[in-house]
């Protein structure tokens, strides 16, 4: 009994301890933050399904520039990069293709001290102990959905700077849908540095072929968001998809995001329905008639009951 009083007395004080550190919403603007203003190299691994798969992240800060670069290491050594508004696609194969984006299109979560006043709404924030995590002493955030629309997170931080070490995202009934964390890490002005200052003369050598069109169009289509979702600046753009033009514009709430994408139908009636992968939903339905006909596909980390929901809830912006 003495053990068992005295294993609580300790964890009491290492939450006690955590807590002491600043909030849970400090916290998650720090991993912002870190996220952009730290050069860091690790491997991560992303976990879902009962898969596993391994990446190299490469991240440099060069004064007010920021590069990033991903490589797939298990199957097929497909590489992503991004600096500024570009993000570049390599296959295995060898091409290069650059995709033209918007810095709201960024993979991160928005902990900017606007969209968690705004999120305030949608979630409830704590902070817990940690664990060591890569050789590096966390702090743990909890944030759990106040309506059943979107997904809970837990983000594992590093306690000295902030920058996030592992993410968890929760379903409803607190299952891990899926995990992606850094398995060894190092931090340091200079790493990366020599491949990103090597990237740099490359891209100035030879020019990467654009694969969509940012120009901003006017709305189509009209839907219903969940509370707390707004769209992008920008609203919707075209891209060029598969050789052909579609249409998108992305939601988020700061902490989870869905896209919509409208494409004209020509020809053979597609396969509409539902699909995932990973925490990865996919809903998509054909709108019109006759020649105007038009394929509607809500993407998004979130349930499926929410992203049909939404699908659901487009029609034409005349209506």
């Amino acid at each position: 009994m003495r053990r068992l009083v005295f294993a609580l007395l300790l964890a009491m004080m290492s939450s006690l301890q955590a807590a002491q550190d600043g909030s849970a919403e400090e916290w998650l603007q720090r991993m912002g933050i870190a996220a952009s203003a730290l050069s860091y190299q690790g491997t991560l691994v992303y976990s879902h399904d009962g898969e596993l798969v391994t990446f190299r992240l490469t991240h440099v800060r060069d004064g007010d520039h920021e590069w990033e670069h991903l490589v797939q290491l298990d199957g097929q050594a497909n590489e992503v990069l991004r600096g500024g508004s570009d993000l570049i696609y390599k296959s295995a194969a060898g091409a290069s293709t650059r995709l033209q984006i918007q810095p709201a299109a960024s993979l991160r979560p928005d902990t900017s001290s606007a969209a968690l006043a705004r999120s305030r709404e949608s979630y409830r924030f704590a902070l817990k102990a940690g664990e060591r995590i890569a050789g590096r002493d966390a702090v743990q955030v909890l944030v759990t959905p106040l309506q059943p629309d979107r997904y809970g997170h837990v983000f594992f931080l590093e306690r000295s700077s902030g920058l996030l070490l592992r993410s968890l995202l929760l379903d409803a009934d607190g299952s891990v849908l899926e995990t992606l964390g850094f398995s060894s890490l190092t931090v340091d002005p200079d790493v990366g540095r020599a491949e990103y200052l090597g990237a740099r003369r490359a891209s100035k050598a030879g020019a990467i072929p654009a694969a969509a069109a940012s120009a901003a169009l006017a709305a189509r289509w009209r839907l219903q968001a969940p509370a707390g979702f707004v769209a992008e600046p920008e609203g919707w753009r075209a891209r060029q998809m598969n050789g052909a033009r579609v249409e998108v514009v992305t939601y988020g709430d700061g902490l989870s995001s869905f896209s919509v994408f409208s494409e004209p139908l020509v020809g053979k009636m597609p396969r509409t329905g539902q699909s995932r992968r990973g925490a990865t939903r996919m809903a998509s339905r054909v709108l019109g008639e006759g020649p105007e006909r038009w394929l509607l596909t809500v993407v998004g980390e979130l349930p499926m009951t929410t992203v049909q929901r939404i699908a659901d809830s487009i029609v034409p912006l005349r209506q």
